[in-house]
């Protein structure tokens, strides 16, 4: 890990926002306004004594019960989006952070950025800070206490009562703390968790979300106690028994935390899950050392047990208790089930000895509009569609999930491959962020997390930590090491011997805590010996060898039949892959853009390239015993990987960060199917029928084939029949199953059809994977297309179907219908249970518009609040929890994407109902009512109170004036007014500054509640500070949320927030390295406003580390068969002469005319980063053998491999241009190789890339390797704050602690040289003369600090005199002067009034002579120059240029632009005449020749001294300027663009440094090489 590698920020904005509805409206201008980066501190107006109070917040009542084990501890936080340093502080005013309850995603509500990745949806991540303050009780003093995440993304640093007690760096898995010691347990003092989740982007290949996204308990124990997740519970007997031996192996690690030797009884009993009868139970004594654990075995026999399965998940659970003399001091349930499977060599997946498909899919962790915040409700929601759809298999992908995930799937029969990493020690498609920056490196001594220590890597504790959740749950079958890891940058270079290694860890780590379930990996590389990669392939050659489950992703049967030779049985680990949206039906073309809005088609025939349709990924597994089964990428949509508009760098093509979310899913992240869930459904659900036609039945959406449009059938039943209004026009009847099981008696359904009458109908039975549906091709007529299903005998069955059975054509559309989920009419009002209500757009019948995409406006009244809301639409910013969508937590909207929409609604702890309206213009309104049932029964209990919690007193200050009352709300919506007594504090404290807790208590029925007041003592404020940042190019980085306050001495006071002026603030304005850009803001502290600055300075990148991408290229192709070995291209050798080493077009014979159609083509499994292409042409000494008379780049963002052509289709190339090529670095040419290295105009992140070659005729041209180069740069920050202030010329270095005289009137108008970009903290003194200065490298290691007194401090008489003289001259009347003369004092008195305030002493002399020289210069009227007639901006054209007065008292002018745009020769004259009068030509303008392309020469006048930004960009043929003056200022890219290596004329008479010095700044001015003469 490099701590000082570049860290930023990003949000949609500019700025971090904190997410309080009431601010949603303003969040959404952060770009234009100035915005405060956080909320400011609502501090009231301060009392007579100059005491502030700050609002009262609402305190959600934290009570912690005295008899549980694990307390949900999800409720009470606040938060607040922006890093602090002292936000860890017990004592630390987050009075206006947001109140939220876990669990919480904070980059979910952020604006999409097209400054961030498309593959991580485009939604910025950042830092957050977490706090909550509780009670204990005083009974609980003396128990040990355990504060346990589930999981929190990314960087996780944790303080109890202001002290660090540890870390976690990998988002997926749990980690927990032991915090007995550090908490006050008394019943009225608060304590305080404080957490850091710090993540920086890019670090994942997908949407991870941020924060505390899981569940987070306090575990409360006797010292001696089950240690966490200290139980472990095998059934050893069940397999070789057939099922019938219920012995069960349990193992209890019992943690022994007081300071003497325990005797104690492990107690198990085991227990049927919803039954109180014990099904065993055993005791054992043990002595426990002092301080120590001990492992604790026994067995436990269960009669007959009834075994876990898919069909019926019986589950049964240990109850461990410990026993200390006849008192049970602990007590812990360990959910288990009984069940034994194996992987059969040859036959697959057996469980409880029967042969079982898995049908899998693979799950991303998001919740859509939720985004990670891991919601039992919403994952119960996950899993049960995919239940319903036949899914018996989750692969959790590409990490490990969320606890409630697995107990979920153990309640529904779900069995689950949890992934342990998604790649090793080499992070992943440049994502810098990600956990290979820990994988290797071990935990810090001194972090207090439970299980790890400092003999452990980052990698062992998280495998360690997971492996031990989760090894118990019956749906568990295999833990997976990893996913096509070989996908790591570094590993392009060199098959690392880590991987095998790295392997055979992972695999010992998880059997040291676990040998029942066997490993798997998901490897792409099928290859039995891939080349370049023998190690990468190694990985599942020892995880076989381990008794583990080689998984393979993607490939087709053939590489699989050859990895069957070696291996028995396997696992399609990953496949399918596809690309669809709901509801388009216009096209059947994969990957195409159907609508013209990024959607896809919604037919099965719409791919990735390295992957397959449904149907043909479905069929091969369904028919081959060997492959256990198939893992589908990806049961739903997730937010991220947009392919095949994904993007593994910053920036969106354009598109506005859209698209944002995977096409991938068989299901929405709305929830709502798409077709391809029917396919499946009707494959893999064998015990319920489906029945589905895919079509809108809508001219407005289908298409046409030879006058008919497409009607697919997905189905179960034995014969379906298709009707068109009621006639039959079509049959499909199943096969036999008896064709269509296997040896292993796995069985699919394979179907035949025909047509009732070809001029309505047409069919072709399909084959093999086609024949897993039917197609028919239907003659359009508006009514209603159905189908009805039958059983074997005949019977009709279509009313027990799932689908679509019928499709009517829609009329207009006419209204909304808004409906709840079947069973969830009501919920539990406990804060934390979901509604998912959808609304459909139909006419007047009820007939769905899959056209509708009308805004619906959503109103919430009651006991609920909305969450968020989803349309499923792919390709839109405008959904989720973004302030366009989500208004309030009782307001929202969306457009419905192909006539739906969808809104997320939560419970409050209120019981009673909620009411959920849908309306939308011209469209009749619907509503919908949940009832929320109480948590618990009883009277009402005490939810909150008001108070405010802290205040500001000024030092000295006698006493504070605290209140009587508190407001506390109860659970049933009243409240009450309490008293509070408050105790005894030192009030010699407020003689000094420093912080004051004030403690107190009230008591409600008959329980005694603590509350708190923290005073805050100041004295007088000085300044606020200054920042300093780095950033890469055209990235704008998150500015500091909050600034620290400083007495006038120097010290430390508090953080406020910051209020900055970014409207200048573009990425544009980032655009060139070595730029610094400051951005003004201002920090109030208290009741005074100060001036604080951040400036932000541009990185150049350094150390590039070049990789071959070619090498791990997917496929290679050529559009002909040329010669010799195509596949050598791509193997890393540059140079040879060997046939077996090259590719030529000799084996086409010599051309008699010349080609230019000569093309070879590479793509990748997924996108790669690359701005350089490098081409090692082979060369034989023939005039025959030649080079390529030119050379075409193209590039596609997505790609399909035709294996019948053997080519690769993309529905768009993209040309991209390159330099004159140049020879590859490090590589000598030869005389049969020359390497030629391309480098592309811009960065480039392609699928596919295409290389088309022009050849000449009666030639032949040859490759010996092609490189594609993807450059990684790293960003470094400046470690030294050394800089120098000027005192008019003089130039002095400051040092620390030492004084200097400035002759300035204010800090901000020193002029600094400050090359290292070091922040600047200006604190002002009680003598306005005197200020501190603070200056701190940009990575804050270094710090420098100096006083600076002023000697130019304005006073307020030359401030009155120079008032006086402008109301004096205010008052002239203009009618006696002339116009020009009156508007030039007029404008000067407007100058000096907006800036008198910010004159020194000595400005103020100057621009009262000013003044009075301006007045003393007015003219009378009737006295003007009737010879001088110019006007500023009066114009002429001369040659081929347009010039243009600039000042008419000056006389001067401007070359404009140029009026011929095809001139190949212009001469900016020396002075030109404008109206009969001369003007000298001073400056050509901005852009005034920018684009002429046919531009050779140019002569530049002598008295032009400035030339505009941009005045010649894109001038691509222009070779020669000639300077008569070299004293000219350049402005921004004034040659950008233009061609390399202009030959500048006029320089003779420069010598030496001064020669240097304009090279330099016709360099920076953009222009490349250029050649002074």
């Amino acid at each position: 890990m490099q701590p000082n590698r570049l860290q930023y920020e990003q949000t949609g904005g500019y700025l971090f926002m904190k997410r309080r509805f009431k601010k949603l409206l303003a969040a959404a201008l952060a770009a234009a306004l100035c915005i405060p980066a956080l909320p400011a501190k609502t501090v009231n107006a301060a009392d007579a004594d100059g005491v502030f109070w700050v609002d009262a917040e609402t305190i959600p009542v934290s009570t912690i019960g005295e008899t549980e084990r694990s307390v949900n501890f999800n409720g009470g936080w606040k938060f607040n989006l922006g890093d602090s340093s002292t936000a860890y502080q017990k004592d630390f005013n987050d009075s206006d952070w947001e109140g939220i309850r876990l669990p919480h995603d904070f980059s979910i509500f952020q604006d999409f950025t097209a400054n961030g990745e498309a593959e991580s949806g485009f939604l910025p991540g950042g830092t957050g800070w977490y706090r909550k303050s509780f009670t204990i009780p005083q009974s609980l003093d003396g128990k040990s206490i355990v504060l346990n995440f589930d999981g929190a993304y990314k960087d996780t640093y944790v303080y109890v009562n202001g002290e660090l007690i540890g870390e976690n760096h990998y988002g997926y898995t749990p980690f927990a703390f032991d915090i007995t010691e550090k908490l006050i347990c008394n019943g009225t003092t608060e304590n305080l968790i404080a957490v850091k989740v710090d993540h920086q982007i890019p670090s994942s290949r997908w949407y991870s979300g941020s924060g505390i996204y899981r569940d987070v308990t306090l575990v409360i124990t006797d010292p001696i106690h089950i240690a966490n997740n200290g139980t472990y519970i095998t059934t050893p007997k069940l397999a070789e028994s057939n099922g019938s031996d219920g012995t069960v192996h349990i193992a209890v690690d019992v943690q022994n935390d007081t300071t003497s030797p325990a005797d104690i009884t492990v107690r198990n009993t085991i227990f049927k899950k919803g039954s109180e009868t014990p099904s065993g139970t055993i005791d054992k004594t043990e002595t426990i050392p002092a301080g120590g654990t001990k492992n604790v075995t026994s067995e436990v026999s269960v009669s007959s047990p009834k075994l876990w399965s898919i069909e019926k998940p019986e589950l049964y659970y240990v109850q461990t208790e410990i026993l200390k003399g006849s008192a049970v001091v602990d007590r812990y349930d360990t959910e288990f089930g009984f069940k034994w499977y194996e992987f059969a060599d040859n036959t697959g997946f057996k469980l409880n000895g029967n042969n079982v498909k898995i049908n899998g899919v693979c799950m991303h962790h998001d919740q859509g509009a939720l985004g990670s915040a891991a919601y039992y409700d919403a994952i119960y929601r996950q899993m049960s569609i995919m239940k319903d759809m036949g899914v018996n298999t989750i692969r959790i992908t590409h990490n490990p999930g969320a606890e409630i995930l697995v107990d979920i799937c153990n309640e529904l029969g779900l069995l689950v491959i949890e992934e342990f990493f998604d790649g090793w020690a080499w992070k992943k498609n440049g994502n810098t962020y990600d956990f290979s920056a820990y994988f290797n490196e071990h935990i810090a001594d001194g972090n207090q997390v439970i299980g790890g220590s400092a003999s452990m890597t980052w990698a062992e504790f998280t495998l360690k930590s997971i492996v031990k959740r989760d090894r118990n749950d019956a749906s568990i079958i295999l833990w997976s090491l990893g996913n096509e890891i070989s996908e790591s940058s570094g590993s392009y270079i060199s098959d690392d011997e880590d991987w095998k290694s790295i392997a055979v860890n992972l695999i010992d780590w998880t059997e040291d805590v676990d040998t029942a379930h066997p490993v798997t990996s998901g490897s792409n590389r099928r290859s039995l010996s891939a080349p370049n990669a023998t190690n990468v392939t190694s990985v599942n050659q020892t995880v076989y060898e381990k008794g583990g489950v080689p998984g393979y992703n993607y490939g087709d049967l053939d590489s699989m039949n050859t990895l069957h030779t070696r291996y028995p049985v396997m696992l399609w680990s990953e496949t399918v892959s596809p690309g669809n949206s709901r509801g388009i039906y216009t096209t059947q073309s994969s990957q195409a853009n159907a609508d013209g809005k990024y959607h896809l088609t919604s037919y099965d025939t719409s791919c990735v390239g390295w992957g397959k349709t449904v149907h043909d990924s479905m069929y091969p597994t369904l028919t081959n015993d060997y492959i256990a089964g198939e893992c589908v990428w990806t049961g739903f949509d997730y937010i991220g990987e947009p392919t095949p508009w994904n993007g593994t760098g910053r920036g969106d093509g354009g598109r506005g960060a859209i698209p944002n979310s995977s096409y991938f899913g068989i299901v929405e992240t709305s929830g709502f199917p798409k077709d391809n869930f029917y396919l499946y459904r009707s494959q893999w659900n064998q015990t319920e029928n489906t029945l589905h036609l895919v079509t809108a039945w809508d001219p407005d959406n289908m298409m046409e084939t030879a006058g008919k449009t497409p009607v697919w059938i997905y189905s179960n039943a034995a014969k379906v029949e298709l009707y068109r209004n009621d006639t039959k026009v079509g049959t499909a009847t199943r096969k036999a199953l008896s064709g269509t099981t296997t040896a292993a008696g796995h069985i699919h359904y394979e179907y035949e059809t025909a047509s009732n009458d070809p001029d309505l109908c047409t069919t072709t039975s399909g084959s093999g994977s086609t024949s897993l549906y039917s197609v028919f091709y239907v003659a359009f007529e508006p009514g209603t297309i159905s189908a009805k299903a039958f059983d074997e005998n005949g019977n009709e069955i279509t009313d027990s179907c799932t689908g679509n059975t019928s499709v009517t054509t829609p009329d207009a559309a006419s209204k909304l219908s808004a409906y709840t989920e079947r069973g969830k009419e009501i919920i539990t009002a406990d804060g934390s249970s979901l509604s998912y209500i959808t609304v459909d757009i139909t006419d007047a019948k009820g007939n769905l518009d899959t056209t509708a995409s009308n805004e619906i406006q959503f109103t919430l009244t009651g006991n609920g609040e909305i969450m968020g809301v989803d349309n499923g639409d792919q390709a839109t910013v405008n959904k989720y929890q973004q302030t366009s969508v989500l208004k309030s937590k009782t307001s929202a909207n969306i457009d419905a994407f192909s006539g739906k929409a969808l809104v997320i609604v939560r419970s409050t702890n209120q019981a009673g109902s909620f009411t959920l309206k849908a309306e939308s213009s011209g469209l009749e309104s619907s509503s919908v009512t949940v009832t929320t049932k109480a948590a618990s029964t009883g009277s009402a209990q005490l939810a909150y109170y008001h108070l405010s919690r802290h205040c500001y007193v000024p030092t000295g200050s006698a006493d504070i004036a605290l209140p009587d009352t508190i407001k506390a709300g109860l659970t049933d919506g009243s409240s009450t007014d309490i008293p509070v007594t408050w105790n005894d504090y030192d009030k010699t404290k407020l003689t000094q500054r420093g912080t004051i807790p004030i403690s107190g208590s009230f008591t409600y029925s008959g329980q005694t509640f603590g509350l708190s007041v923290t005073a805050h003592v100041y004295d007088p404020i000085g300044g606020a500070q200054g920042f300093s940042l780095y950033t890469e190019p055209n990235v704008i980085p998150a500015l500091p949320a909050s600034a620290m306050a400083y007495f006038t001495d120097g010290d430390s006071f508090e953080e406020f927030p910051v209020t900055w002026d970014t409207s200048k603030l573009t990425a544009s304005s980032l655009a060139e390295s070595g730029n610094v850009v400051s951005v003004p803001g201002t920090v109030t502290v208290l009741n005074k406003t100060f001036q604080t600055a951040v400036t932000i300075r541009v990185a150049k990148g350094e150390n590039p580390v070049p990789s071959n991408v070619a090498k791990v290229r997917d496929h290679l192709v050529e559009n002909e068969r040329y010669g010799d070995v195509l596949t050598s291209l791509t193997n890393g050798v540059r140079a040879s002469t060997e046939s077996s080493e090259r590719w030529t077009t000799w084996s086409r014979n010599l051309p008699t005319e010349p080609r230019d159609d000569i093309a070879i083509a590479m793509d990748w499994a997924t996108a790669t980063m690359t701005d350089q292409i490098n081409l090692f042409f082979y060369k034989e000494d023939t005039d025959t053998s030649v080079l390529p008379t030119h050379v075409k780049f193209e590039y596609a963002l997505s790609s399909n491999y035709d294996k019948s052509s053997n080519w690769l289709v993309a529905n768009e190339w993209f040309e991209i241009g390159y330099s004159e090529p140049a020879d590859v670095d490090g590589f000598t040419n030869t005389a049969n190789t020359i390497g030629k290295s391309y480098q592309l105009d811009q960065a480039i992140n392609p699928q596919a890339i295409r290389i088309t070659f022009s050849q000449p005729a009666n030639s032949f041209i040859g490759l010996n390797e092609v490189e594609v180069i993807g450059t990684a740069y790293s960003y470094y920050p400046k470690t030294s704050a050394e800089l120098s202030i000027m005192d008019g010329t003089k130039e002095i270095t400051p040092e620390n602690n030492k004084e200097y005289e400035i002759k300035a009137g204010f800090a901000d108008k020193i002029v600094f040289k400050n090359p290292n970009n070091a922040a600047l903290t200006f604190i002002y003194q009680d003598d306005p003369a005197i200020v501190k200065v603070n200056a701190r490298s940009e990575d804050g290691s270094s710090t420098l600090s100096f006083t600076v007194k002023l000697t130019d401090i304005p006073t307020e008489e030359s401030k009155s005199n120079l008032r006086s003289k402008l109301d004096e001259y205010k008052k002239l009347d203009s009618k006696f002067y002339t116009a020009e003369s009156y508007n030039a004092l007029k404008s000067l008195i407007a100058q000096i009034e907006s800036q008198i305030d910010q004159l020194s002493e000595s400005e103020l002399k100057a621009k009262l002579n000013e003044l009075n020289t301006r007045k003393s210069n007015l003219k009378p009227a009737g006295k003007t120059d009737p010879g001088n007639t110019l006007k500023a901006g009066d114009k002429t054209k001369i040659g081929d240029v347009e010039y243009q007065v600039l000042d008419p008292v000056k006389k001067t002018a401007a070359a404009a632009k140029l009026t011929k745009t095809n001139a190949a020769k212009i001469t900016v004259k020396d002075t030109v005449t404008i109206n009969k009068v001369s003007c000298t030509v001073v400056q050509i303008s901005d852009k005034a020749f920018q684009g002429a392309k046919k531009l050779k020469t140019v002569t530049i006048g002598t008295h032009v001294t400035k030339i505009g930004k941009n005045a010649f960009q894109n001038c691509k043929a222009l070779k020669t300027v000639t300077f008569k003056n070299t004293s000219v200022i350049f402005g921004k890219a004034v040659f950008k663009k233009a061609k390399s290596g202009i030959t500048v004329k006029g320089t003779k008479k420069l010598k030496g440094k001064k020669l240097n010095n304009f090279k330099k700044k016709l360099t920076k001015a953009g222009m490349k090489k250029p050649k002074l003469r």
